[in-house]
């Protein structure tokens, strides 16, 4: 199945409010003329303004353990007048402003405390959406879609301050928000709103829990998030330098999704790679690796790069901005990856057929590997070590032979297409690839 998409959304035009102080629906038309991107998107948001308010909880150093009984955060669906995991919860309506001041709604407060807000959002069909997100002065404020916790991709809580905006897929039917919100002196409150990424979507936010049915969505979805980040990272393979870009990609779906494969394509630029067992709403980091040519010309394009995902039996191509800030100056270049070994064997067949920047590595002893390179342009005029701290193994450079504890020249005064070949056989399985560097002595974290 094939499905195009892009980090898009129309400009409101009109909300229409039903006859219920508990519900609004807001309907998005597709304008004329030309496509936002998502950041124009996110100024177009439509506001949540429709909440169930919990009671507040002393905060006592933390909101670590939660106050919720029963179901707790991902399981709590409140409605409006009633108890529910051990607490009240009170409507609030802001009629069209996205902006929640809880202050006013809690005024005589002793300590610090935290307090949930829950909102029902209904949508005609499984959606792609632009949450926005913030803490009000310096209150702190997690989220929960549909029961799981927003993360970033070293597994933490998002916890907005400032301002936060991620891209979300939601399920058609009925979908919930839960936002934590902790009081940290000065303003006390949140603010929330909901862009689609493209299409005309009818939005009904909802306070009170509807009958039926609740988080029956989405069907298994990826995501990639809009933003390419350079990692620094250097690789050399064959004669040709390449950077490390980092992409953040997420599942949305009722159960983790075991595997997706990125392909990234910009402008003859063409990178691959991929990630296991994605935890719904927790990003995984997907590691592409450009040739620095290839970097430089998507660096100075204003067009938007494609992003290919494939999962399951789905197949999805999304647009993202370009990479940015990729030129990487000479003099800095350290910690360079040797990659692109050719396998001659391993202990047990069958195995990978090359070793690229981002593996996969020997996993255990007796490998044996084999790599031809030639010095670029940008390693010309320079002298060379080789060092292999992360990669146990006996090594041979022409008729010397060496072990991963050796620091090894590889040239002096290095000339541009000289030729440097080297072949290795694993001690043990490897942590890193080898790396070669200018300062012998220098800690190097590949």
């Amino acid at each position: 199945m094939r499905h195009h998409m892009t980090y898009r959304a129309r400009v409101v035009t009109r909300r229409v409010v039903r006859a219920s102080i508990c519900a609004v629906v807001i309907l998005l038309p597709r304008a004329a003329g030309a496509q936002q991107s998502g950041s124009e998107a996110a100024n177009h948001a439509v506001p949540v303004d429709r909440w169930l308010v919990s009671s507040a909880f002393p905060t006592d150093g933390g909101t670590g353990d939660s106050p919720l009984t029963g179901p707790g955060e991902e399981g709590v669906l409140p409605d409006r007048g009633r108890e529910q995991a051990g607490s009240g919860w009170q409507l609030v309506r802001r009629d069209g402003r996205g902006d929640v001041r809880l202050d006013s709604l809690f005024p005589e407060r002793d300590s610090p405390v935290f307090v949930y807000a829950h909102s029902y959002v209904r949508l005609p069909a499984d959606q792609t959406m632009l949450l926005s997100w913030s803490g009000l002065g310096d209150t702190g404020v997690r989220t929960w879609v549909n029961g799981r916790l927003l993360r970033d991709h070293g597994g933490e809580p998002i916890v907005a301050h400032g301002g936060v905006t991620v891209p979300v897929r939601l399920g058609g039917g009925w979908n919930t928000l839960l936002f934590q919100s902790a009081e940290a002196g000065g303003e006390f409150g949140f603010a929330a709103a909901l862009a689609p990424s493209d299409g005309d979507t009818p939005i009904r936010v909802q306070a009170s829990r509807p009958p039926g049915d609740i988080r029956t969505g989405p069907a298994p979805w990826v995501l990639a998030h809009p933003t390419l980040r350079p990692t620094g990272g250097i690789a050399w393979s064959k004669d040709e330098l390449s950077g490390e870009l980092m992409l953040e990609v997420t599942a949305w779906s009722r159960t983790p999704i075991d595997t997706v494969e990125v392909r990234l394509r910009a402008d003859g630029a063409d990178a691959r790679g991929g990630a296991r067992w994605l935890t719904p709403g927790t990003p995984a980091v997907v590691s592409l690796w450009l040739p620095f040519e290839q970097l430089e010309r998507a660096r100075r394009s204003t067009d938007e790069v494609e992003v290919e995902l494939k999962w399951f039996d789905e197949e999805v191509k999304q647009r993202i901005p370009g990479p940015t800030d990729t030129e990487v100056a000479s003099s800095e270049i350290r910690g360079i990856r040797l990659a692109g070994w050719e396998v001659e064997s391993v202990p047990t067949d069958p195995g990978p057929e090359r070793i690229g920047p981002a593996g996969p590595l020997p996993d255990d002893a007796g490998w044996v590997l084999s790599g031809e390179w030639k010095v670029p342009q940008e390693l010309a005029g320079r002298s060379l070590f080789l060092r292999a701290d992360g990669a146990p193994g006996d090594y041979r450079l022409d008729d010397r032979a060496f072990g991963d504890s050796d620091v090894v020249p590889l040239c002096t005064d290095c000339r541009k297409g000289e030729k440097i070949e080297i072949l290795a056989r694993s001690r043990g399985a490897w942590e890193s690839l080898p790396v070669v560097v200018e300062d012998p002595l220098a800690r190097v974290v590949p």
